[in-house]
């Protein structure tokens, strides 16, 4: 039987090593709060990978998840930013345990040498596409 949302969040999503002073509420709940310093702005981007033209899923779990979040980073940084916060949001025709375990082993591998938490996301069933939005601050000028 597939898991259902909650379940899959909490099996393979609910990183607890990776925690930041500053967010108040992250995943268990569809919204997010982060604390924003006065005098910063937010910048945010979204990555997008379509199953069968970004990713395969015959590829290794992990690498996925490295790949996703380390594209991701590349193209973020082009801002000269620092990434704080991440929403992964995943469309999957079916849930294969064994691939999303590794999937997410790989995202957070790379989440944890970056300081970047993971506060939230969505699952729905559909054609495979990762989503990943990032989030940091810049001073403003």
């Amino acid at each position: 039987m597939p898991l259902s949302e909650f379940d899959l969040i909490n099996k393979y999503f609910c990183e607890p090593s990776i925690s930041r002073q500053d967010v108040s509420l992250s995943i268990g709940d569809d919204a997010a709060i982060i604390n924003v310093p006065n005098g910063a702005e937010t910048i945010t981007m979204l990555t997008q990978w379509i199953e069968g033209q970004d990713y395969s899923k015959q590829d290794s779990g992990f690498n996925t998840g490295k790949d996703l979040l380390h594209c991701a980073l590349k193209r973020f940084n082009q801002t000269a930013t620092t990434v704080n916060w991440m929403t992964l949001s995943l469309s999957l025709q079916t849930s294969n345990d064994e691939w999303l375990s590794h999937f997410s082993q790989g995202l957070f591998s790379v989440a944890k040498a970056n300081n970047i938490q993971l506060i939230g996301g969505d699952t729905t069933r559909g054609p495979d596409v990762l989503r990943l939005h990032l989030m940091g601050l810049q001073k403003k000028p």
